[in-house]
């Protein structure tokens, strides 16, 4: 069955109480091979975009004349620490060159049904991420009463296994998408089928928008568009390999890695970390 390429990301609830569609989902890609975590995979070590973004906006990286980033590229700053575009102008949160990337690591998910959370969990768990009650996120940190259940929902992208979300603060946490593709499809630690790609796709386009350099504290909105360019620049091979091994039919069961309220966003936490059944 033919799908875009959007639902084999990481989709970012970020700290709102609606959920973003997936045509406009963002991606957290895992440890690239030699340069540790949010790096992606090679695209040819192509060039930056023609023209870059060259609007006003915040310093996005400490003031220097050249700074490396992943795949030891030399690229230029301005006096703002805005990276310079081939143009002259900043490119602020534009894709950057991949340099050696050649895909990335594959972390696969926790579980599945690890049942370390119970549906009471799963539930307020949602509602802490999308905002819809934030007093429900203390119990999930360190030192609260449910910390076990939170240490599987909420896992740092440098882990060697993934959990349902992505990050250290579960309302700007990421969806792990992939790895909900790889228990739907019964993949196992396989990084050979659809969630391995997928995960490769999404770990390219995080090398090209890097949350750490380029894209430091940039909007969710500016590293959307930047990941969303990217997948049909920099990273499309890898998109289309993620496509053609993500061909497949569930059942409609993979109708559950696609999240669009707190309902069904408590139905893909139990994935990973509820019962089964």
């Amino acid at each position: 069955m033919r799908k875009s390429s959007s639902p084999y990301r990481v989709l970012s609830f970020g700290a709102l109480a609606a959920f973003v569609s997936l045509s406009a989902c963002s991606i957290l890609g895992g440890g690239d091979d030699s340069n540790g975590a949010a790096s992606s995979e090679d695209g040819g070590g192509s060039d930056a975009h023609d023209s870059g973004h060259h609007d006003s906006g915040s310093t996005r990286r400490d003031s220097g004349s050249t700074s490396t980033g992943d795949g030891g590229i030399s690229l230029p700053h301005d006096d703002a620490g805005h990276v310079i575009g081939p143009d002259g102008g900043p490119l602020l949160c534009d894709p950057q060159p991949l340099g050696s990337f050649s895909g990335g690591t594959y972390s696969p998910p926790v579980g599945p049904y690890n049942g370390a959370c119970t549906q009471t969990d799963l539930t307020n768990y949602a509602s802490c991420v999308t905002g819809s009650d934030s007093t429900q996120c203390a119990q999930f940190a360190s030192g609260g009463s449910r910390v076990t259940c939170g240490s599987c929902l909420l896992t740092p992208d440098t882990s060697s296994r993934w959990g349902a979300t992505l990050g250290t603060d579960p309302p700007t946490s990421f969806l792990n998408v992939a790895g909900c593709y790889a228990v739907v499809f019964n993949e196992g630690l396989s990084s050979a089928g659809c969630a391995g790609k997928a995960q490769h796709a999404a770990n390219c386009e995080t090398t090209a928008c890097d949350p750490s350099f380029n894209c430091a504290g940039a909007s969710v909105d500016d590293q959307n568009a930047c990941r969303q360019s990217a997948a049909t620049g920099e990273c499309s091979s890898y998109e289309s390999t993620a496509q053609t091994a993500c061909e497949k039919d569930a059942g409609g069961a993979e109708s559950v890695c696609g999240p669009t309220d707190e309902t069904t966003f408590v139905s893909f936490l139990n994935v990973f970390c509820g019962s089964a059944g």
